[in-house]
């Protein structure tokens, strides 16, 4: 939570070095006092009601209750009565592109957009964990750095790691050895990759590679597994694992080594997992003890699995003519029977504090689905 709070102030010395021209900046004072603000300080303490926060050249110089907190002379006051204040957002798994079908065969990229809506949504640093084109980010991320693009501080992950059998994407790095994955992580690292994300179809030796060779090149490694198991992955000595149990083929009866189950097996397997099960609770226990974190991406799942609200008007003006057009035809396919899908969503809720309780580290993400918008999802 600490480095939100930095990523929060670095957000603002990065505004304030943007031009007073840029229409997207609110104003552009260096310093000011937002005063009868309501603080949440990120380090787990209760809200702070009433309060006044000092920020002096782009950083927080103070804060304190109103009544024993002076603004100094000619400081600019920005009335925070109503509102509440809170440290910049670090989103662990987010994307520059929208899916505009449930089956990915169209996600444009958001290059201009979607950095301007995390930002706005209070997201001031964003790994984009899993990226259609790298070259592209990277480059967006230089241009913020410089000051010449709005966006929150951006770790650029590498192109997905999965096999030449993905069944999602097409956009994959479709990895055929070791030494393929090996070369994949030097080739993007020396461009600037800070992490890797690991997906549907690699395999435990690719897998195994891409580990070692990221964690010599100073990257961390994020899955979302398939044909690798979560407990096989934190043996290798994972990072991060994301979307939580939901994403797991651990329980899947005769799961085949190095082989993605069909999507219905992993369905019908969370269908039949209750949250007391003591295989979850091992699994748990390995992570924590070996250091995996787990990234949480509720709003997505629960997109994805037809119960999400639907899209509010200023949601759905954002959206071009194909994206509401997907939008639309995405609620009428089939989905999962509504009670198997909200026993699942519970299921991974359940794990998540359990894993928390347990001492695990859990981060958040919004991720990118048909109807899950950059920053509009984390108000959900």
């Amino acid at each position: 939570m600490y480095r939100s709070m930095v990523a929060a102030v670095a957000c603002c010395a990065f505004l304030l070095a943007a031009s007073p021209k840029d229409p997207y900046l609110a104003f552009p004072d260096s310093t000011f006092a937002i005063t009868n603000v309501t603080v949440i300080d990120g380090l787990g303490s209760a809200p702070k009601a009433d309060w006044t926060v000092i920020v002096a050249d782009g950083k927080i110089e103070r804060a304190g209750p109103s009544a024993a907190t002076a603004v100094p002379p000619g400081t600019r006051v920005i009335d925070g009565s109503g509102m509440t204040l809170i440290p910049g957002i670090v989103g662990l798994h987010e994307h520059l592109y929208y899916e505009i079908d449930d089956r990915m065969a169209s996600a444009p990229t958001m290059l201009f957009s979607a950095p301007k809506l995390y930002l706005a949504a209070g997201v001031t640093s964003a790994r984009t964990t899993g990226s259609l084109e790298t070259y592209a980010e990277l480059n967006l991320k230089r241009r913020i750095d410089a000051g010449s693009e709005p966006g929150p501080d951006l770790d650029v992950t590498g192109p997905y790691l999965s096999g030449p059998n993905d069944p999602l994407i097409i956009q994959q790095a479709a990895l055929t050895s070791p030494d393929d994955a090996k070369g994949t992580v030097d080739f993007w690292t020396d461009r600037g990759v800070t992490s890797f994300k690991a997906f549907l179809a690699i395999t435990r030796a690719e897998l195994a590679a891409t580990i070692t060779e990221a964690h010599a090149r100073g990257a961390l490694v994020a899955g979302h597994l398939c044909s690798v198991t979560m407990s096989e992955a934190a043996d290798m000595g994972i990072d991060e694992l994301e979307h939580g149990i939901v994403q797991s083929s651990d329980f899947v009866a005769a799961k085949v080594p190095d082989v993605c189950p069909p999507f219905r097996a992993l369905i019908m397997s969370y269908a039949a997992l209750q949250a007391n099960d003591p295989r979850i609770a091992a699994l748990i226990e390995k992570l924590v003890r070996r250091h995996v974190a787990v990234t949480s991406t509720l709003a997505v799942i629960e997109s994805d699995f037809g119960l999400a609200p639907p899209l509010k008007p200023p949601e759905l003006a954002l959206l071009s003519a194909d994206a509401r057009a997907g939008y639309a035809a995405s609620a009428k396919e089939p989905r999962l029977p509504a009670p198997i899908a909200r026993h699942i969503i519970a299921l991974e809720m359940a794990f998540e504090q359990a894993f928390v309780s347990a001492g695990g580290l859990l981060t958040e993400g919004a991720d990118a689905g048909v109807g899950v918008l950059p920053g509009f999802a984390y108000r959900r």
